[in-house]
């Protein structure tokens, strides 16, 4: 999601905390947190500042929503939120309402505590939140704390877990209920050492997922999560999977098309195999361009590819999807969901194994200047 207009921006950048971009590209993120009754406080920009320091966003505002509601406008002009609770919610049920809103029009949102396993009123999201499904830790998981440490990766294909290999903390709030108890939907990727959840994600909503800590580090308060860990790691790999909503890991540098930009290749759904629900998506492409996707389990590097401007990132495509030829029409995106029980090959259809780690890319033609060819780049998953 982009801004709508700079003429929005400046409608409410008076009532955004802002810190100078230190990228130029990157989703435009917001801490929309009750984290503190003061936006200044530590609590809040203190992951302010290291989101920027990993140079992975191209804004991170604060937004204060113990003291006021923002607007739907307000969080549209972003590509994800998180969000937490320290401090009870200016109005936590028009504030989850709002959120539903946001998601239901392409925002992406990750939950961190309080805000998701309190059951102290104010301080978990209400309203449609709630009634509409879209918790994944469920609030009633009460809260655990005391030392932690990272436990089990249980999904060490999903990119929310990499790079991330020590957290930690002497007063860690966590959900107090197991996934069993506590879990309304996804799975998760990531457990503390006590087998409670650290982060989980939903397998039918890929702009959504949850995080079973409170994201404030040892910097700004003694104790809490430890700052020389992966915490932060952890927070930006949560913001950067809900802004682009892909469950995959994109690998291999995509040659700029025609739009200026290279085209980005997205993986949506879920990688466990018998929910068959994995659908390709192709972004950023020139409009109105024909192409179609390819997938091998072996990835390569072929530059340039077939005649065209393009990097091939497969050794080969053992997927035959040439039959489903598709346009990007006026969005600049195609998508096809794949069937994984029966995946088409020259040969015939297999089903996908689990265990398999499968690489596709989207071929596409464009005209730039002279008519050509160009691929996105390419993107990793492991199925369950």
């Amino acid at each position: 999601m982009q801004a709508k207009s700079t003429l929005l921006l400046k409608t409410f950048t008076a009532l955004a905390l802002v810190v100078p971009a230190v990228a130029q590209t990157g989703p435009r993120v917001a801490i929309a947190a009750a984290a503190a009754n003061d936006p200044t406080d530590c609590r809040f920009t203190g992951l302010q500042q290291k989101l920027m320091q990993t140079q992975r966003f191209a804004v991170v505002d604060i937004l204060d929503v113990a003291t006021r509601l923002p607007t739907l406008q307000e969080f549209e002009a972003y590509d994800a939120i998180i969000t937490w609770s320290n401090v009870p919610y200016y109005d936590s049920d028009f504030l989850g309402t709002r959120l539903a809103d946001y998601v239901d029009g392409g925002g992406g949102v990750v939950v961190a505590g309080f805000a998701n396993y309190s059951t102290s009123p104010g301080m978990y999201l209400g309203g449609r939140w709630l009634t509409g499904g879209y918790e994944i830790i469920e609030h009633t998981a009460g809260l655990q704390s005391g030392p932690a440490t990272l436990g089990q990766v249980l999904d060490a294909s999903h990119p929310i877990g990499q790079g991330v290999t020590n957290i930690s903390g002497m007063f860690m709030g966590r959900p107090f209920l197991m996934e069993n108890w506590a879990l309304a939907q996804g799975h998760v990727v990531l457990e503390w050492d006590d087998g409670r959840m650290l982060a989980a994600v939903s397998d039918t909503n890929f702009r959504r997922a949850d995080l079973g800590l409170y994201p404030v580090d040892s910097d700004c308060v003694s104790g809490f999560l430890d700052a020389n860990g992966d915490g932060v790691t952890l927070i930006a790999n949560a913001l950067l999977h809900v802004a682009g909503g892909s469950i995959a890991t994109n690998y291999c540098a995509a040659i700029a098309n025609s739009t200026g930009i290279p085209g980005r290749m997205i993986l949506q759904g879920s990688s466990l195999i018998t929910d068959n629900n994995l659908t390709l998506m192709a972004e950023d492409l020139p409009n109105g361009s024909f192409g179609f996707f390819l997938g091998g389990r072996l990835q390569g590097s072929s530059y340039p590819f077939g005649g065209g401007q393009g990097r091939l990132c497969l050794q080969t495509s053992e997927l035959d999807l040439r039959q489903h030829v598709l346009n990007s029409g006026t969005l600049g995106s195609f998508s096809f969901q794949l069937d994984l029980s029966a995946m088409p090959t020259s040969g015939g259809n297999i089903a996908a194994t689990a265990g398999d780690t499968w690489n596709f890319q989207a071929w596409y033609r464009d005209a730039n200047p002279q008519m050509t060819s160009n691929l996105t780049d390419g993107s990793m998953i492991t199925l369950r």
